[in-house]
C-alpha cells in the first residue's frame, strides 16, 4: 500500500518517516524545490524508496546497524566505521577515517544531498571514536 493511501485515503496514520515524506513530496509539487528529508529508512529490513533510490537499515548479529542503499547487483553499506560493498560473489571493505571520506561516500556512492554540517556530526558522533 502506498503513503498517501495508508494515510490520506484509508486514514490509518503512519510513522514519522512517512509523514515526512508526504509533506516533502506536497513541498516539492508546489514549487518549493529541494527539501532534505533524513527520515528516508525503516527499520527490520524493510526498504524505503527516498530521492529515487531503496534504502534499509539492517540489524546485525552484533546488535548494531547498517544503513544500506539497494542496487539491482549491489548493496553499499554504512556499519561501525566502514564502508562495504556487497556484491553476490564478494565484498569490498573501506575503514572511514575522516569526515571527508564518510561525506564523499554519502554524496557520491549512496547519492544524498547531506550538508557539511551534518557529516562532522555524524562522523564525530559515530565514527572518530572508533578509529
Amino acid at each position: 500500500m502506498n503513503i498517501i493511501n495508508k494515510v490520506v485515503v484509508s486514514k490509518r496514520g503512519g510513522y514519522c518517516f512517512e509523514h515526512n515524506k508526504l509533506i516533502y513530496e506536497a513541498l516539492v509539487d508546489v514549487g518549493f524545490g529541494y527539501a532534505s528529508s533524513n527520515t528516508l529508512v525503516k527499520f527490520k529490513g524493510e526498504t524505503t524508496t527516498s530521492l529515487g533510490r531503496t534504502y534499509r537499515i539492517e540489524k546485525r548479529s552484533d546488535s548494531s546497524y547498517a544503513l544500506q542503499l539497494v542496487l539491482d547487483d549491489e548493496v553499499r553499506s554504512l556499519v561501525n566505521g566502514n564502508y562495504q560493498k556487497i556484491f553476490a560473489d564478494k565484498k569490498r571493505l573501506i575503514k572511514i577515517n575522516s569526515a571527508k571520506e564518510l561525506e564523499d561516500i554519502l554524496r557520491k556512492e549512496f547519492e544524498y544531498p547531506i550538508k557539511d554540517d551534518e557529516v562532522k556530526k555524524l562522523y564525530d558522533s559515530f565514527i572518530a571514536h572508533t578509529n
